[in-house]
């Protein structure tokens, strides 16, 4: 369907002028003359359905006339843009509002939206559950207090809320749990603030005379922004009598002038005061290039320094250096050495590249990150490469090597008896325990009539097979060495 398909209103309900009935919700019983009326319930009877050869009645007209224009009435009214108001008969008859109905405010300027299935509470009454306001278009509610209060739903749905009466001291109004934003204003009679809350959250105190931009959200109320009148709720009428005040003094004036325009003094007076004390802190900053004597002490966590003096403003901010640092010249090589000049960035630059490690050495570390390999760099760029740590046990005959990543190296000689026909095993047992053997060898320091045929490797030791091959039994030593890692 396309918007173009839209049918014609109604302007007229059918049988507006005609002859029609009130069709009853459920029939009361017709009989007789009138046995062959319809309702809404039970729609017309059985009777008027048969002929009336057989007992039948014919339905009644009228019926029909009014049925068509109860129906048209209704698509009219719809048609006209018109809104339903919440009916609680209407409402019980149907076992409440269904989840997303909406219904017009009393006052035709706004509508409620049903949140929850089977809503048959007022949205307007103090018992309302599952309403929101779901449009407004009636600006401001105004609501006269006497003592602390709750809003009434139609109150809280306006965007702008203003308080007056004369309340005495503070006065707590609760807010519906919504979420929502108001423009709040404070216009009651007395020195008294306005606490607004939920009742379950955070709430905001607005004092007289304010103008608040407030929002909720669901439980707690919070401010969004705030005018001229909360900030300079303090006017300041003896500015003038001031020597130098500060800007805090200044806004406090110039602000209540603007606020309070209507109030017990000279609003006019008491801007031209603010405006020539503004140029008296002027004049002075100008003379004593001092700014703090204007605006006084800006706090750490605003920006300032918390002080007056440059001194006090290095202590509060952990720069106890003593005098005033100076910048010194460009090149690195023109530093002074006093304790309160400062280096420049370039001077730093300077420094990284002109102090190496030792004398001709600005970089260690590892060719590929290969800890085996240390290295060092030049100045011109070379990488040298470093011999590993050695340390170095015993002599030619048996000791060992031992490497700074771990790697080591054992040797020795060990001896054997006369070989008979069946080959003989030398057993050598490490000096040193490996945790990982990577190789040995041996050598028989005898004639070429023994040599070895295998050698098996374990973690503390290492066996040599030996046999003679000329027949003749034959007595030595094997020299070994193994390596692996410690």
């Amino acid at each position: 369907m396309k918007i173009t398909d839209a049918p014609a209103p109604i302007a007229t309900p059918f049988a507006q002028s005609g002859t029609r009935n009130d069709i009853p919700d459920t029939d009361p019983g017709f009989t007789g003359d009138t046995a062959g009326r319809a309702a809404f319930a039970t729609g017309f009877p059985e009777i008027t359905m048969r002929p009336i050869a057989a007992g039948g009645v014919p339905p009644f007209g009228a019926d029909f006339n009014g049925i068509l224009y109860a129906l048209s009435n209704a698509v009219r009214f719809y048609g006209a843009g018109g809104h339903y108001k919440f009916n609680a008969d209407f409402a019980s008859k149907i076992g409440g509002y269904p989840m997303g109905a909406t219904v017009q405010a009393t006052d035709n300027m706004g509508h409620w939206l049903n949140v929850v299935e089977s809503n048959s509470t007022d949205p307007e009454s103090s018992l309302s559950t599952g309403w929101l306001p779901l449009a407004d278009h009636n600006g401001t509610a105004t609501v006269n207090l006497t003592a602390s209060t709750a809003l009434t739903p139609l109150q809280a749905a306006k965007a702008n809320l203003r308080f007056t009466g004369t309340p005495t001291g503070n006065v707590t109004v609760t807010f519906p749990a919504w979420t929502k934003r108001y423009s709040i204003i404070n216009d009651c009679a007395g020195d008294g603030a306005i606490i607004c809350t939920t009742g379950n959250g955070e709430s905001i105190s607005i004092k007289n005379g304010a103008k608040y931009e407030v929002g909720c959200d669901g439980k707690n109320l919070t401010i969004s922004t705030v005018n001229a009148s909360q900030v300079f709720a303090e006017a300041n009428k003896n500015i003038s009598a001031l020597d130098a005040p500060t800007v805090q003094q200044l806004l406090n004036a110039l602000g209540s002038a603007a606020a309070h325009a209507a109030s017990d003094f000279d609003a006019a007076g008491s801007a031209k005061a603010a405006a020539d004390a503004l140029a008296q802190s002027l004049a002075k900053i100008a003379t004593t290039g001092n700014m703090a004597d204007a605006l006084g002490i800006l706090a750490i966590e605003h920006g300032g320094t918390g002080a007056t003096d440059a001194a006090k403003a290095r202590d509060n901010l952990g720069l106890k250096a003593g005098a005033t640092m100076t910048k010194s010249d460009a090149n690195v090589t023109q530093l002074s050495g006093n304790a309160n000049e400062a280096a420049t960035t370039e001077q730093l630059v300077q420094l990284r590249e002109r102090c190496p490690i030792g004398d001709s050495t600005r970089q260690l570390g590892f060719v590929n990150g290969d800890k085996t390999r240390p290295y060092m760099l030049s100045n011109t760029g070379e990488i040298i490469e470093l011999e590993r740590r050695v340390v170095t046990y015993g002599d030619q005959y048996a000791g060992r090597r031992v490497y700074a990543d771990g790697y080591c190296e054992q040797w020795g000689r060990v001896g054997y008896g006369d070989i008979s026909p069946v080959p003989t095993t030398v057993t050598v047992t490490f000096p040193i325990t490996f945790s990982t053997v990577l190789g040995a060898v041996g050598t028989p320091d005898t004639t070429q009539k023994v040599t070895m045929s295998r050698v098996n490797l374990r973690t503390n030791s290492v066996l040599f097979n030996m046999y003679e091959f000329d027949g003749a039994n034959v007595g030595g030593s094997v020299v070994w060495r193994a390596w692996g890692y410690l």
